[in-house]
């Protein structure tokens, strides 16, 4: 794809080319820690093809954050990059309900819709249908945003805690159409937009990749975003919203509001970890300064980004870590 990509010369191709294949081989991420992103790929790749095409996803990732991203992240996002992808049928949330159903065979106990006010020592103070109750615990794992976990629990130690505030993250929007055809009707899946002045990211048509039979026949797309936690976008609505990227959308598709079903909006405010520079000196120890409090989510995948995959993975490993210190 890059070899035929028209609006780059050849050399500049072949650099690109050379600078994402040293990447994609190389095994040595955390040399790479201490680089800041965008200025190393400006100078490996050259400058113009970094501004055509990875300093706008940056922008669209990042926002105000870009330019201190660390090279190593980038790393993974290049050394995990692959077209083989997979889906559960049915979705993650029947995924989500057939974990609940072999857990509670084996004695776990699920309290949804639940508010944990308060963690202290191995002490949890619930909400349960309006009702406060406290309860003990041997052990507790926390896999909340790292920002909710700082409000759940006073008592950590300062350094521990000053370690956790410096953490930063962005909040995610996430406008679902519904419509009776395909949105990008050349059967991409995935469309992350480049151009500086489009107020869309990506456009990810999920029926391209899962056949819409699963999906009452609907056509599905998502158009999200990447957002600071002060962003207009969080406090607009999904009617809103779609106004604000219609004419971004029909650029796309002109005909796609004679199909438009419905759309649905969900947001995140801890949606995307912020990796920066350094960040491998950041990462949160799974042991918190709480005896038997642990913490585990996706400020500690690096130098993997958010996705099930490292989820699964971290879950696994901090239940190693958690069965280790009985």
């Amino acid at each position: 794809s890059l070899l035929t990509f028209p609006l780059l010369s050849i050399g500049e191709r072949f650099r690109m080319g050379l600078s994402l294949a040293f990447l994609r081989y190389s095994p040595f991420y955390k040399k790479l820690d201490s680089y800041n992103a965008g200025q190393s790929l400006a100078k490996m790749m050259g400058r113009r093809g970094f501004e055509l095409i990875w300093k706008p996803l940056f922008l669209a990732k990042f926002g105000k954050y870009s330019k201190e991203v660390s090279l190593a992240w980038f790393w993974a996002r290049i050394k995990k990059r692959t077209t083989s992808l997979a889906y559960p049928e049915g979705g993650f949330l029947e995924f989500a309900k057939k974990l609940k159903e072999v857990s509670e065979k084996k004695g776990a106990i699920f309290n949804f819709n639940s508010e944990v006010i308060e963690i202290k020592s191995n002490y949890l103070k619930i909400k349960i249908s309006n009702k406060i109750r406290g309860e003990k615990f041997d052990k507790i794992i926390s896999t909340t945003p790292t920002q909710v976990f700082l409000r759940s629990v006073s008592s950590l130690s300062r350094s521990y805690q000053e370690n956790l505030k410096s953490l930063k993250s962005l909040a995610a929007t996430n406008l679902l159409l519904r419509l009776k055809k395909p949105f990008l009707s050349d059967g991409t899946y995935w469309l992350n937009v480049c151009e500086p002045k489009s107020k869309l990211m990506a456009v990810v048509e999920h029926t391209n990749f899962i056949d819409k039979k699963f999906y009452n026949n609907e056509a599905l797309v998502y158009v999200g975003h990447y957002v600071a936690h002060d962003h207009p976008y969080l406090k607009m609505t999904k009617d809103q919203l779609l106004k604000e990227f219609h004419p971004y959308l029909a650029k796309l598709n002109k005909n796609y509001q004679k199909n438009l079903i419905g759309a649905e909006l969900l947001k995140d405010l801890f949606a995307q970890p912020v990796m920066t520079t350094g960040y491998l000196n950041k990462i949160p120890s799974f042991k918190t300064s709480i005896p038997n409090v642990y913490l585990a989510n996706m400020n500690q995948v690096y130098p993997w980004d958010r996705g099930v995959n490292y989820a699964m993975e971290l879950g696994q490993k901090i239940a190693k870590e958690v069965i280790k210190d009985d």
